[in-house]
């Protein structure tokens, strides 16, 4: 992409983002790669398996009360400097998502980095906001609204994590 055409997406992302629809963070499909068996023996393939296996199913059912629950979404996200995602929420094309949850990949994050995901209340207050900590499951209702807030020009590494919703359509991805 030419410098032109990369400085007009850039704008056009701030343009969305100010009027709250917008976000600027990498993202690997999990789900996608793993059925189209893109990069063939890479871990991230293992997560997405343990995810949809039927011990994380059965917990995530008595977690969030959902008996009809087949399957985990899920995508890899790498929030750098400068990246957020603005209030929304996650309803998916059919209702389908029964709650979002997101598992924090990097070590030691500070509160002052950003990235934090936050809840918003009517009156557009923060009600509650997450610090992404390494190794914790975070569940919620992606019904509430919620965003990420930007991470700082000072946040020396990248906001990883694992996010996605717990689902209660159709079979299974891997044949469940």
């Amino acid at each position: 992409m030419s410098a032109e055409e990369r400085a007009a997406l850039e704008a056009g992302i701030r343009k969305r983002a100010a009027e709250n629809f917008g976000y600027a963070y990498l993202t690997y499909p999990m789900i996608q790669a793993a059925l189209s068996r893109w990069d063939p023996n890479h871990p991230i393939h293992d997560i997405t398996l343990m995810m949809n296996s039927p011990t994380v199913l059965s917990i995530a059912r008595e977690i969030i009360n959902c008996p009809g629950l087949v399957k985990t979404d899920a995508q890899a996200s790498n929030y750098r400097p400068g990246n957020f995602l603005t209030r929304h929420i996650d309803d998916g094309q059919k209702l389908e998502r029964r709650a979002a949850y997101t598992i924090g990949f990097t070590r030691q994050w500070e509160p002052d980095w950003g990235g934090l995901l936050m809840f918003v209340d009517d009156k557009k207050d923060i009600s509650r906001a997450y610090l992404p900590r390494f190794n914790t499951l975070t569940v919620f209702d992606g019904l509430r609204l919620h965003s990420v807030s930007a991470v700082s020009a000072f946040a020396p590494v990248p906001r990883l994590s694992i996010v996605g919703w717990f689902r209660d359509d159709g079979p299974g991805w891997f044949g469940g």
